[in-house]
């Protein structure tokens, strides 16, 4: 998601309280699982500071005060490049689809399937947001027969704690990155 305004020809970037609303409405769905995940970009103008400053106040006031986790911030980017806004929401779906919940377990829907190695890796970086067990890759499950142009997609399957979101948008990044 990108808060960028077009008016009368000009790119106008927002900053009223209903932009900040939304802003921290998306990002609440997407720290407390309310939402699947999404690349959410705050865009600056160029050498302005409008949602840099925001991202202070999160980092000075929320981090350092426990009221949000270390991975938090991974949830979204701030910027005032346009082109690292662009990348970002591409990078975001170069291998990671989409995700749903298939009873306990996390399903993350793949473009591509990913190597043994990086397989692995997952799984030795991220034991913390699993509730036991371990990422295995896979086919479509029985349960996901209601979403037949999904069916040939490889997966990622575990049984996710449904609190680390953070942690869990860091984990699809690294999948993105295996495929540059």
């Amino acid at each position: 998601l990108m808060f960028v305004k077009e008016c009368d020809g000009v790119v106008c970037l927002p900053g009223g309280f209903g932009t900040l609303d939304e802003a921290l409405e998306v990002l609440t769905l997407l720290q407390t699982g309310k939402r699947d995940m999404v690349p959410v970009v705050l865009l600056d103008a160029p050498g302005e500071n409008y949602w840099k400053a925001l991202d202070e106040f999160f980092r000075n006031h929320l981090l350092a005060g426990g009221m949000i986790s270390p991975q938090d911030p991974s949830l979204y980017l701030v910027t005032d490049d346009c082109q690292v806004a662009v990348d970002e929401i591409v990078g975001f779906f170069r291998v990671y689809h989409s995700m749903r919940f298939v009873g306990e377990q996390l399903v993350l829907r793949l473009k591509e399937k990913i190597s043994d190695d990086l397989l692995d890796q997952l799984n030795n970086d991220y034991q913390d947001i699993l509730n036991g067990g371990s990422i295995v890759q896979s086919a479509a499950l029985d349960d996901e027969q209601n979403e037949p142009e999904l069916a040939e997609m490889p997966r990622l399957v575990f049984d996710f704690n449904r609190r680390s979101h953070g942690r869990l948008r860091q984990l699809i990044n690294q999948v993105n990155s295996s495929a540059m």
